[in-house]
């Protein structure tokens, strides 16, 4: 980017739209738009905010920030520590960039790897037991009559959910929808049940459960071999939690 472009004051008019970790910004209107929400940004935070943008990756001064941001009016350390407070928050609640202070120099803005799809990030845990089947040679059953191969059946239990919020129970069905999806789409019998106590075990039960966590939502999953009563698969998923709505489109 051009020097010159860099070092000039800020006017928020003459700004054009970007886009910073997850969140889509127009300087004109100082909207934000994110994955899960939209806010008017504060005109002189999103100014320090813009600065930080031109030198993503790079150190910024306070006196750079002062200069571009404020102009040459005195501007205490009180006052830019509140508005890198604020913007520290607003990454959290966007997602995929944080502001890392440097010890005596300044600010360095530093944008995530671009976060994959909703769909591509909760679908980790259907497709890993999905995968996890299909290269489990010993789950394959024969037919003694025919002497042919059967793909083993599956079972699912409801997910379980340690909170009375509506949005985690959502979750947790829409996790359970989403595992069943999967494995009936790679060509697995599958059944919904409600508990283990079934009339004909599966050879493979799959369980799990979704939990708030203070900033972040988990998911569990695990694949027991009924046949043998051992666990053959189990992983815990985390996303932050303002990226964890719609699960029903993610996984």
């Amino acid at each position: 980017m051009d020097l010159g472009l860099l070092e000039r004051r800020i006017e928020l008019a003459t700004e054009i739209p970007f886009e910073i970790g997850c969140a889509s910004i127009d300087p004109l209107s100082r909207e934000a738009e994110f994955e899960n929400g939209r806010e008017r940004l504060q005109p002189q935070n999103l100014k320090v905010l813009i600065a930080l943008v031109r030198r993503k990756g790079s150190v910024v001064t306070r006196d750079q920030l002062v200069e571009q941001c404020w102009g040459t009016r005195f501007v205490g350390d009180d006052v830019i520590n509140r508005s890198i407070s604020a913007l520290r928050r607003f990454a959290q609640r966007a997602g995929g960039f944080e502001i890392e202070t440097v010890p005596r120099s300044g600010y360095r803005l530093v944008e995530a790897a671009k976060t994959e799809s909703k769909r591509a990030r909760w679908a980790i845990a259907a497709i890993s037991a999905a995968l996890l089947i299909s290269a489990a040679g010993w789950f394959v059953r024969y037919d003694g009559g025919r002497g042919e191969e059967s793909l083993p059946t599956v079972a699912i239990l409801p997910i379980s959910a340690d909170s009375s919020d509506q949005n985690i129970r959502g979750l947790a069905q829409a996790t359970r929808a989403s595992l069943s999806y999967a494995l009936t789409e790679g060509g697995y019998p599958v059944a919904l049940i409600e508990a283990r106590t079934a009339r004909r075990p599966p050879d493979l039960l799959i369980s799990g459960d979704v939990q708030r966590a203070p900033s972040s939502i988990k998911a569990f999953v695990q694949v027991e071999d009924m046949r043998h009563g051992v666990i053959v698969y189990s992983h815990r998923f985390e996303m932050q939690e303002n990226l964890a709505a719609g699960l029903s489109d993610q996984i």
